[in-house]
C-alpha cells in the first residue's frame, strides 16, 4: 500500500485499536481519539498521539470505528473516512476473501464456513464483526469475514471471492433511514466482481434477492438457496432440513446435524454449503464439517441433556426475532427470559406460546414481561435474577418429565441490567446448570 504518512483513528474498540497497532508497525503517523480515557491511554501506549479530533481539518484518511455514523461531525472533517476492513483490502488486493452478511445468522454462517474449511485442510482465517478485525488475523489462505452494514459502508475497495447475503429484516433503520438505505448498505458488498466471484443469496426473501440481482448486474455468478422451494434454478436447498446440491441429497440436518436446529439454521447451513463449494470445497468433506460443527457459543447452545431433558444456551438472543428462531425449535419450553427490554418487547411471539410450560422472568423488564406473559396466557414467575430463574426451570423440567422438554435461556433482551454483555450471561447459565446437575447426582 502507498500509505499516507498519516492517518486518524477514531473509536478505541477491538476494530479501533487494531488499526492503531497496524499503522505504528507500518511506520505511519497515527492520530487517535476515543471518549473513553481508558482506551486513549492503549492507543498512547501503542504509538498513537493523542488528538482532539474535534478541532480542525485534516487531510488525512480517517479509520472509524463502525459504531460512530458517518455523519458525525468529526468524520465531516476528513476528506475520506474509511474501516479496518478498508484497510486490509487495501493492503491485501489479492487476498481471497469470504464475505457473509445479512440481518440474522451472520455469526452461525460465518462460524460454520470457517469450521468446514478447516476441517477440509485448508488454512483459514475468521474475523470482521465475528470478533477480530481482520488487520489482526494471521495470514491465512482463505479469510472469512462477518460483515455488518456499518462495516461494508466504508470499504469502497472491497472485492469478494465469494459473497454472502442471507435476509433482511428492519435493523438499524435509525443509522440507514429506511429499508432502502440499509439495503443499499448491504449490496456494497457485490459493489465490486473479481474474475469468478461467486453471490450466495437467499431466494426465499425478497430484499436478499433483489440484492442478489444486483450483485449478478456486477459481474457476479449467482449460487441461489432456499428452504422453502426445490428445483429451478437453485442451486442448494434445505426443505424440511433435506440438504440438497442440485437436487441430490447431501444430509438430513434433523439428525446429522444436531448443533444446527431449526429451518433458520438450515438456511445457515445452505449458505455455507453454497459458499464452500464455490471455493472447490469437495462436497463429501464439505458434509463432514456440517456433521462436525460444534455450534456456536450462546446460540442455541447445547449445555447438557439429562433425563430426556434438554439445556440450551440462547444468551445471544437479545430481541424478540432472535428469540423466535429457538422458540420455534423446541416443545415444551421451559423459559428463562428478561433483562433491559428492546423496543417491541416480546411483541410477535404470541404465536409460540403453546409451547411454553413456563416463563422465568428476571431483570429490569421483569413488570412489563410480566403483564406480556399473562395477556397472552402463559404461565410465568418472577425470579428476579438468573440463579432463581435456572434453578426454578430445571427443578420444574425435571420433576414434570414432558417427552422433549427443554430448559431454554433465551432473553429476549439486553443483559446489560445484570451482565457485562450476553457472553458473561450465557457463561452463567451454564455454570448455573451444571452445577444445579451435579448436585442432582450427588
Amino acid at each position: 500500500m502507498n500509505a499516507p504518512a498519516t492517518y486518524a483513528v477514531m473509536g478505541l474498540d477491538k476494530s479501533g485499536l487494531a488499526a492503531v497497532q497496524y499503522l505504528v508497525a507500518k511506520g505511519c503517523r497515527v492520530l487517535a481519539w476515543d471518549d473513553n480515557p481508558r482506551q486513549l491511554d492503549r492507543a498512547q501506549a501503542l504509538g498513537a498521539e493523542p488528538t482532539n479530533l474535534a478541532e480542525g481539518s485534516y487531510d488525512c484518511p480517517l479509520v472509524l470505528t463502525p459504531g460512530i455514523g458517518l455523519t458525525h461531525p468529526v468524520a465531516q472533517r476528513f476528506k475520506e473516512v474509511i474501516g479496518d476492513i478498508e484497510l486490509f483490502v487495501r493492503d491485501n488486493p489479492e487476498a481471497r476473501l469470504v464475505g457473509i452478511t445479512g440481518t440474522n445468522g451472520k455469526s452461525t454462517t460465518t462460524a460454520l464456513i470457517h469450521h468446514i474449511l478447516t476441517s477440509a485442510g485448508v488454512n483459514a482465517a475468521i474475523g470482521g464483526n465475528f470478533g477480530t478485525s481482520p488487520l489482526a488475523l494471521p495470514k491465512a489462505d482463505v479469510y472469512v469475514i462477518e460483515l455488518s452494514s456499518y462495516q461494508l459502508e466504508r470499504c469502497p475497495s472491497l472485492k469478494v471471492e465469494v459473497g454472502v447475503m442471507l435476509n433482511l429484516t428492519p435493523d438499524h433503520l435509525e443509522r440507514h433511514g429506511d429499508m432502502q438505505g440499509y439495503a443499499d448498505a448491504k449490496a456494497k458488498l457485490f459493489a465490486k466482481a473479481r474474475p469468478g466471484a461467486v453471490a450466495v443469496f437467499n431466494e426465499d426473501d425478497a430484499w436478499a434477492t433483489l440484492i442478489g440481482e444486483r450483485a449478478i448486474a456486477a459481474g457476479f455468478m449467482p449460487s441461489r438457496i432456499s428452504t422453502k422451494h426445490e428445483g429451478g434454478l437453485l442451486a442448494v436447498t434445505g426443505v424440511n432440513g433435506q440438504l440438497r446440491h442440485q437436487g441430490n441429497l447431501v444430509l438430513n440436518l434433523k439428525s446429522d446435524a444436531p448443533t444446527l436446529p431449526g429451518e433458520h439454521n438450515w438456511q445457515n447451513t445452505c449458505a455455507a454449503f453454497a459458499a464452500c463449494h464455490a471455493l472447490n470445497v469437495a462436497v463429501a468433506d464439505i458434509a463432514t464439517g456440517i456433521k462436525t460443527f460444534p455450534g456456536l457459543a450462546h446460540r442455541q447452545q447445547l449445555v447438557a441433556e439429562r433425563a430426556g431433558v434438554r439445556y440450551v444456551n440462547d444468551s445471544k438472543a437479545t430481541n424478540a426475532d432472535a428469540t423466535s428462531k429457538a422458540l420455534g425449535c423446541y416443545e415444551n419450553i421451559y423459559w428463562i427470559i428478561g433483562g433491559r427490554a428492546k423496543a417491541g418487547g416480546l411483541d410477535g411471539l404470541e404465536g409460540y406460546m403453546p409451547r411454553i410450560r413456563k416463563a422465568y422472568i428476571i431483570g429490569e423488564c421483569a413488570a412489563e414481561f410480566g403483564t406480556w406473559c399473562a395477556a397472552n396466557n402463559v404461565a410465568f414467575e418472577q425470579c428476579g435474577t438468573l440463579d432463581v430463574a435456572t434453578r426454578k426451570a430445571v427443578q420444574h423440567a425435571q420433576a414434570d418429565t414432558l417427552a422433549g422438554a427443554v430448559v431454554l435461556l433465551s432473553p429476549a433482551c439486553a443483559s446489560l441490567d445484570q451482565f457485562k454483555g450476553y457472553e458473561e450471561r450465557g457463561t452463567v447459565f451454564m455454570s448455573y446448570v451444571n452445577t444445579l446437575l451435579q448436585e442432582a447426582c450427588a
